[in-house]
């Protein structure tokens, strides 16, 4: 008889501060796992790639900072030619904002000693003087449309980065609040997430068909393709589990399903910083 029912508003609040907690704690976690994919590259970035020749090339002053993106640290994999001398950027969108206006970049540039110059020649037949990301000629017939589709893999690689991490945090907080809501919820963001993976890995390998990175940057690649793939399979892997524990109620089911969610969460977002350092480069985030 002692033992009354907590009041709601001290339910509420107790539900909230376990939410809160749970939260910080999945929001560390996810931290701490991408972080790894920074110092990763940081440490390629160095030993692979390497720093921009230390002294003068062809006699112009060493250049260090994108003239693009100015504070930027520059990736000798993205460069061209320009008036005899080789310019560097951070990432292939800069080397294309560079290429369709020089001009209102060159003040960026460090000045050239007088009386040297690097011979240009053609500036796409330079190695490193083009954007790495696309390919020689264009594809006809079933080509071009396979190249079509993969222009869209920006778009929805999106989808299943937030689903899956989304699920994973409502299957936290559903543990905490045992909230059936938020299991609901983690049931429908994994299995919509699971189809956007399988079109996602589809459309990622079809914008890889017809890119061309340098040989000392196609690593990178390979990387984020793999991984990727290997992630989309462990999210379908995942909502089939999410389905047949719930149709079966199968507890050991449940337990797997959640498994792999969790992991697929974390390798997820590395993934999708491989793939950002697709586009801007392995120095974009260094110190």
């Amino acid at each position: 008889m002692n033992r009354k029912t907590r009041n709601p508003t001290d339910r509420l609040c107790a539900d909230r501060a376990s939410l809160v907690r749970a939260g910080v704690f999945v929001l560390a976690l996810f931290i701490a796992a991408v972080s790894l994919g920074p110092l990763g590259a940081a440490f390629a970035y160095e030993e692979a790639s390497g720093e921009p020749r230390s002294s003068s090339e062809g006699g112009q002053a060493q250049q260090t900072e994108c003239p693009v993106m100015i504070g930027n640290k520059i990736d000798p994999n993205f460069s061209t030619i320009d008036q005899g001398r080789r310019v560097y950027f951070c990432c292939k969108f800069c080397l294309a904002a560079f290429e369709e206006a020089p001009e209102k970049y060159r003040a960026n540039l460090p000045p050239p000693q007088e009386g040297t110059s690097e011979v240009a020649g053609n500036a796409e037949t330079m190695e490193g003087g083009h954007d790495h990301a696309t390919v020689h000629g264009q594809p006809h017939g079933l080509g071009r449309l396979v190249r079509f589709a993969g222009k869209f893999h920006p778009l929805v690689v999106h989808f299943p980065i937030a689903l899956v991490i989304a699920a994973a945090l409502a299957e936290i907080l559903a543990f905490v609040t045992k909230s059936q809501v938020l299991r609901g919820s983690a049931r429908f963001m994994i299995v919509f997430g699971a189809v956007c993976a399988a079109v996602a890995a589809l459309l990622g390998w079809a914008a890889g068909a017809f890119s061309n990175y340098p040989e000392g940057f196609s690593w990178a690649l390979s990387l984020h393709r793999w991984l990727g793939t290997s992630v989309g399979l462990l999210v379908i892997v995942s909502a089939v589990l999410c389905e047949l524990s719930y149709r079966r109620e199968s507890r050991v089911m449940g337990l797997a399903y959640r498994a792999l969610l969790f992991l697929a969460a974390i390798l997820v977002g590395l993934t999708g910083y491989w793939g950002g350092v697709l586009v801007y480069g392995l120095g974009h985030h260094s110190w």
